[in-house]
């Protein structure tokens, strides 16, 4: 009888032990989900940029306004509904990535950030707004002029404009193709 008690006590402390690691990990996992999203949102915006300037290069411009058009959604809020807060169907299998992902989160949590990314927003979207410019879409360009203006302070328009000129013109440059390579490799 003395053994089959202590093995009942041993089988609940593991039973418990389990259920409050089970609860633990859980609610870890839902806490640092966004951040996951951030992860994969920063890595498809990188590579579009990469590809739209590769391709506006190249003279492809439908093809750089795709790639652009992709950049901005993947920045904006109302842009790809897997990368909205709401989203709870990401999944991974391994158990130390929501402790990681909690050290990525307080990284990414200061005010300044989140202002730093509606200004690359504001950014992105006078990127599109020059390929839209390109292939005759002016009405559909004037709007992203006018969304990259109220993204970036309202800047004069003519601020915004010579900086996304200056930024496109470096997409040219040794540093940028050096980058371009080692992000997307040489196949692509």
């Amino acid at each position: 009888m003395k053994t089959f008690k202590r093995y009942m006590f041993w089988s609940l402390i593991f039973f418990f032990g389990f259920i409050a690691g089970a609860l633990v990990t859980s609610l870890l996992e839902r806490e640092v989900r966004p951040t996951f999203v951030k992860l994969i949102r920063s890595g498809l915006k990188t590579e579009q940029e990469f590809l739209a300037a590769k391709a506006a290069r190249e003279n492809r411009k439908f093809e750089a306004v795709t790639h652009r058009w992709v950049a901005v959604n993947a920045e904006s809020d109302d842009g790809f509904r897997i990368f909205r807060d709401d989203q709870t169907y990401y999944n991974d299998e391994s158990i130390f990535f929501p402790f990681a992902l909690l050290v990525f989160k307080n990284m990414n949590s200061t005010e300044s950030v989140i202002k730093g990314q509606k200004i690359v927003e504001g950014i992105d979207r006078g990127k599109l707004a020059v390929a839209l410019e390109e292939i005759g879409q002016n009405e559909l360009a004037q709007k992203e002029w006018g969304k990259a203006q109220s993204l970036k302070n309202n800047q004069p328009i003519e601020d915004i404009k010579r900086s996304t000129y200056l930024l496109l013109e470096q997409e040219k440059s040794d540093l940028h193709l050096s980058a371009e390579r080692a992000v997307l490799g040489n196949d692509k």
